[in-house]
């Protein structure tokens, strides 16, 4: 028993040190010829002056590649071949590196004719992350080509907007015209702490609705606002096309950039109220209708009067009449009678 037991043991001792023995070889044979030296992760930016990327490599002794090529490009672990037009590699060394250390440049800076231009041109590159594979060619004791394949993964961070926590608007509808008062400019800060510019931005007001939730016939129209750089304050102009209810209108500003990881909405109110000129109209307004009614009553009040008077002695001599068989007296009074009544009742 003893004997099967020290056999065991033995047994699974040689096939340990088969194990490491063989891990070891199979770490000699598979030397990596080619590395970068300070890994394989770098945050990228979307800046021209950011560009080319030069990463630094490590050859083994004798190692040289004849050529490299970007075999693939993936985007957030999805394979997006239409991205490799967007980059560019090859073998790059440093003339003031006095070790010639080799490296990698990697560009994608689409200037597309406009060289002066802070930013990409192109809008293909999201936030996210872009895994690179770059194809190392070299030729073998037996001038057979060797491949290696090196996966570089550049990651490209959101921006960020610090905004205020509501836009307030106040419009005065005065009597030379409708202004917007004391209001600022729509204020973006890019406050990521990355080198990510925003390129091209969406700014809108939706939904506006007046104090009983009631869709207005009014809006406001915002500036573009791009590029906007990192660290960036930029200040947004606006215009307003119709006019909003008096009182407090509501909405909100949505916001949307591709450089953005989602949109943004805050809140927007526009507060519209009268000009206090309309208060002094009104009083002036008042004070004419006051004198000219005062003077109109009296004028109405004082042929009330005379007609009374006028009534009441036709009346009186109409009563005489019957008194006296004066005919051409009686004719008189009741001619005098007839275009009495036959006056307008507002005379």
């Amino acid at each position: 028993m003893k004997k099967i037991s020290l056999f065991i043991l033995k047994f699974f001792g040689l096939a340990v040190l088969s194990l490491v023995s063989f891990d070891t070889l199979l770490g000699q044979s598979a030397a990596e010829p080619v590395k970068l030296s300070l890994g394989t992760k770098y945050e990228i930016s979307n800046l021209v002056k950011n560009y080319p990327l030069r990463l630094l490599l490590v050859f083994e002794k004798d190692y040289k590649p004849s050529k490299i090529s970007l075999l693939g490009v993936s985007f957030n672990n999805k394979n997006q071949q239409n991205l490799i037009q967007a980059f560019s590699v090859e073998l790059d060394s440093n003339p003031n590196d006095p070790n010639n250390q080799p490296a990698l440049k990697i560009d994608l800076t689409e200037k597309n004719g406009q060289p002066n231009n802070p930013l990409l041109v192109s809008e293909k590159l999201e936030p996210g992350t872009y895994q690179l594979s770059v194809n190392f060619e070299s030729l073998g004791a037996d001038n057979k080509p060797l491949y290696k394949i090196l996966t570089i993964e550049l990651s490209l961070p959101a921006a960020k907007l610090q905004l205020p926590a509501a836009f307030i608007i106040r419009q005065e509808y005065s009597l030379v015209g409708t202004k917007n008062v004391g209001t600022p400019n729509l204020v973006l800060i890019e406050n990521s702490g990355h080198q990510t510019g925003l390129q091209s931005i969406l700014v809108k007001s939706i939904s506006l609705a007046d104090k009983d939730s009631e869709s207005v016939n009014a809006n406001l129209n915002f500036n573009s606002a791009t590029p906007i750089l990192p660290g960036e304050l930029k200040e947004i102009a606006f215009t307003s096309t119709g006019d909003f209810p008096l009182g407090t209108n509501k909405g909100s500003i949505f916001i949307k950039s591709p450089q953005l990881a989602e949109p943004i909405i805050i809140p927007l109110e526009v507060r519209s109220y009268r000009h206090w000129s309309y208060i002094i109209l009104a009083i002036i307004w008042g004070l004419i209708a006051g004198f000219g009614t005062r003077i109109l009553a009296k004028k109405i009040i004082d042929k009330y009067n005379a007609r009374q008077t006028v009534k009441a002695a036709l009346d009186s001599i109409e009563k005489e009449k019957s008194r006296y068989l004066d005919e051409d007296f009686n004719r008189k009074v009741q001619s005098a009678i007839d275009i009495y009544n036959r006056l307008p009742s507002t005379v």
